[in-house]
């Protein structure tokens, strides 16, 4: 096939004119082109460069202000850079050029939810929810904002929607669902959602700890108590504590075989430690077994000789074993450590009455009513030791103050007095 080219045309042309080479050719910068700055902008935000992704896609939207797609990713951009306001500003742009936008409304829910300005991040979040946004975090987000507003029934209601959403990670959503749940005083659910957490995250010693006091709060102690056992052995570091709580648990059932058990293993952890010795001693008594407890007192003030309360309450198991001159020494070296405590001096004088030394008990009787003269049960015991001293005058001064305090036992001691 042949080609003509009209004669005119040739002759027209300079034959002195020089072409341009293409080398020499001005290049044009492809990135400061409208398209090159979205791209890349587009790009880095793809590959979580936000900081490159803010300063194209700030140039994009210089050359066109109109573009919602521009907003939205400037938005993220500045989110993921931790810059709040600004990431604010651009999702307000586009929501300007389109109310409706989900992707724009849940960015302006989840900086509002960032200032901790949480009502305005909720009817946000509700808001691109309403209008279909393709983004299961939003429930979870959502939820954090009721909390937070103590809206804990919406809070629920989120968590649950999320993890049943089928979310990659729905162990914090579980936690936080089974924690509102417990503030809700729905301890039923406030368990299964702890449950559920732990089937992801078997180990998680916050979620195990929080599951085993409401099973004890619940009087689930068995459950209870292998969940705090269960800990014993994660967190070995704390296991006293754990130990502490089944004592507790089992003591405030009045199960106090089990607290005893829970409280020989405390000490089987720490042995020199008198406060573990202590809370054995305190389980033994109220067991009843008195013996055990006095002896465990005992090994307790050979580590702490001035522990107080060791001292009274070694007072009160020798009162109870019929030991009362033990008793009365021990109630000594506790008002030797604490005398301003009207129930050592107390304890003392009733020690004595029960020794039919009157004359000793005086003394401690008188100090104990100085210190606080409102103790009917004092007051009453002081008249009584003055009548077996012979001394009905000071017992009708007595009886003057009981009959202000407990006419009860103010009868009483009148019908004592001659």
């Amino acid at each position: 096939v042949k080609f003509g080219v009209p004669v005119e045309a040739v002759l027209a042309m300079n034959s002195q004119a020089k072409g341009q080479e293409l080398k020499t050719a001005p290049k044009e910068n492809y990135l400061d082109l409208l398209e090159g700055s979205l791209l890349v902008g587009k790009a880095a935000g793809l590959l979580n460069e936000p900081g490159m992704a803010s300063i194209y896609l700030e140039k994009y939207l210089k050359q066109k202000a109109d573009d919602l797609e521009g907003y939205v990713l400037l938005g993220q951009a500045y989110y993921r850079l931790g810059n709040t306001s600004e990431s604010y500003k651009n999702y307000a742009k586009a929501v300007l050029l389109n109310p409706d936008h989900p992707q724009a409304l849940y960015g302006m829910g989840l900086t509002q939810l960032r200032e901790r300005k949480f009502k305005e991040a909720a009817e946000y979040l509700e808001k691109a929810i309403s209008r279909n946004i393709d983004s299961r975090e939003v429930f979870f987000e959502l939820g954090t904002a009721y909390e937070e507003l103590q809206d804990l029934t919406r809070a629920a209601e989120n968590y649950e929607k999320y993890v049943k959403a089928g979310a990659a990670n729905p162990f914090p959503a579980w936690l936080k669902l089974a924690q509102t749940y417990q503030r809700l005083n729905q301890s039923v659910q406030a368990i299964a959602a702890f449950r559920e957490a732990l089937k992801i995250n078997p180990d998680d010693i916050n979620c195990n700890y929080n599951l085993a006091k409401l099973l004890a709060e619940t009087n689930q102690y068995d459950e209870a108590e292998t969940v705090f056992q269960k800990l014993a052995v994660l967190n070995q570091r704390d296991a006293v504590t754990y130990y502490g709580q089944i004592m507790q648990m089992y003591d405030r059932a009045r199960n106090y075989d089990k607290a005893v058990e829970a409280a020989r293993k405390i000490v089987e952890l720490n042995p020199k430690n008198e406060v573990a010795l202590y809370n054995l001693a305190i389980m033994y008594d109220r067991l009843g077994r008195l013996e055990e407890a006095a002896q465990t007192l005992t090994e307790t003030l050979a580590l702490k000789p001035d522990y107080t309360h060791a001292w009274f309450n070694l007072g009160i198991v020798y009162d109870k074993l019929k030991k009362h001159a033990e008793a009365v020494e021990a109630f000594k070296k506790y008002t030797a450590l604490a005398p301003d405590d009207p129930s050592g001096w107390l304890n003392i004088g009733l020690e004595y009455m029960l020794l039919k030394d009157f004359e000793k008990a005086l003394p401690n009787l008188e100090k104990s009513v100085s210190l606080n003269p409102n103790n009917a049960v004092a007051q009453y015991n002081l008249g009584i030791t003055y009548i077996n001293l012979k001394d009905n005058y000071s017992a009708r001064e007595v009886l003057k103050i009981l009959q202000r305090l407990d006419q009860n036992l103010a009868g009483r001691l009148a019908k004592l007095i001659k």
